[in-house]
């Protein structure tokens, strides 16, 4: 069988093994995945707690198990816990009345109120400030909060999805996270396995990718897959989809090979990052307008300097020599992790 017939298989494959959650994969490891969410979703009122390293789709999840739940039709609204300055936690979730503090101008409402009646995804649970912990558990536990700066207490109708990068259960030997607080949020638990936990999803995802960037006009030799299956992807399904969205726009020939794959390759050890100018002429002059490179090269961009600064969002800012929040909106946009960020394309010229 051609290399050709082979991704053709897969491909006509992909729609099958997706599945209703559009979470690709037929290991058993997702396997169990898809029934995880399948509880959620039928459970639409319970908590979730979603555990996986960074770059395994744990918003994915999420948003399937949103879009599949009673509440589907109602809002869904997301907070990375890694991204907000401690300081402002609480008046994220809960909310402030005009005057509550220093710059409160106005009256706004909280991520909880605007969750109403839908779901609300809190991202990198792990990293929520102690103090405000209790006041989450209570919301949990009765629905009723207050906006900061107000006595009237406000009712919600919410569904908290939660997910983590770090072992909870650690966290909380470590004082940093409260052991209540982690059982009122692992009513329904979904465990999201590393990429090297399964390799025989790596010939489904890299070509469903493929597909996505390249409308299915490129393929993989069997010797690329074999080298892919091989990788260690620290990065997970985020690094995989990074590497073949650099390779759709390198490789010119319709069939990317094994040794396309070392020469344009994700680097967690930075090999290759002088070879920056080199690349960017190279995709400049190869591109002929056929994608957006200002966004895509703007993506990797980001991630790298997330990388350097350990995830740390305001000095990453500051090496990019943006503000914060213009940073943020970027990670928002591009949904970017501030934990153990995978890393940005580099080139590799030896083959």
């Amino acid at each position: 069988m051609s290399n050709k017939e082979e991704n053709r298989n897969i491909e006509n494959g992909l729609k099958h093994e997706i599945g209703i959650h559009g979470i690709l994969g037929k290991s058993e490891a997702i396997q169990n995945v898809h029934e995880n969410i399948k509880i959620a979703s039928e459970s639409s009122n319970e908590t979730v707690l979603i555990i996986g390293e960074t770059g395994t789709g744990k918003e994915l999840v999420a948003r399937s198990v949103h879009l599949h739940s009673t509440r589907s039709k109602n809002p869904y609204i997301v907070i990375n816990c890694s991204a907000i300055p401690s300081t402002l936690v609480e008046s994220e979730l809960f909310g402030h009345e005009r005057g509550a503090f220093t710059g409160a101008t106005e009256l706004r409402k909280g991520k909880f109120e605007l969750a109403n009646h839908g779901t609300l995804f809190l991202d990198e649970i792990a990293e929520m400030p102690v103090d405000i912990q209790p006041k989450l558990l209570r919301v949990l536990e009765d629905r009723k909060f207050y906006r900061i700066g107000s006595s009237v207490e406000q009712m919600v109708d919410v569904r908290v999805v939660a997910a983590s990068s770090k072992d909870l259960r650690k966290v909380i030997a470590e004082g940093k996270f409260r052991e209540d607080l982690f059982y009122r949020l692992n009513v329904i638990p979904i465990y999201l396995p590393p990429l090297r936990e399964r390799q025989d999803d790596i010939p489904l995802l890299a070509q469903s990718f493929l597909g996505e960037f390249t409308n299915s006009t490129k393929n993989f030799t069997k010797d690329a897959i074999d080298l892919l299956k091989s990788m260690a992807w620290k990065g997970n399904v985020r690094e995989l989809k990074n590497l073949v969205k650099s390779l759709s726009l390198f490789i010119k020939n319709p069939e990317i090979n094994a040794n396309d794959i070392k020469r344009i390759h994700l680097s967690t050890d930075m090999d290759g990052v002088s070879n920056l100018g080199l690349m960017l002429k190279q995709l400049i002059q190869s591109n002929a307008g056929q994608t957006n490179l200002f966004e895509n090269i703007g993506e990797q961009i980001a991630e790298l300097a997330l990388h350097l600064t350990n995830g740390k969002v305001t000095t990453a800012a500051q090496m990019l020599g943006i503000d914060r929040n213009a940073l943020q909106r970027r990670i928002q946009k591009y949904k970017l992790t501030t934990l153990n960020p995978s890393i940005p394309v580099v080139v590799n010229n030896s083959s």
